[in-house]
């Protein structure tokens, strides 16, 4: 899996995060909201998240290995 980390063609994302469309407040956590009360964007529809832009929005993160 480190191997991975290191290839700038391979994308890792969190499944239990995912991103709307919104410019800010972008990330949500699927455990407290499958859609956005802002952009109304539904996580069935959106990526999932980065785990480095996670960490910028919750300070407890910890990427998974």
């Amino acid at each position: 899996m480190e191997w991975l980390k290191n290839n700038p063609l391979v994308v890792i994302t969190d499944p239990d995060y995912w991103d709307c469309d919104c410019d800010l407040n972008y990330i949500h956590k699927k455990s407290v909201t499958l859609s956005c009360p802002i952009c109304k964007m539904t996580e069935d529809e959106c990526s999932d998240s980065r785990p480095d832009e996670i960490e910028l929005f919750y300070k407890d993160y910890k990427e998974k290995s």
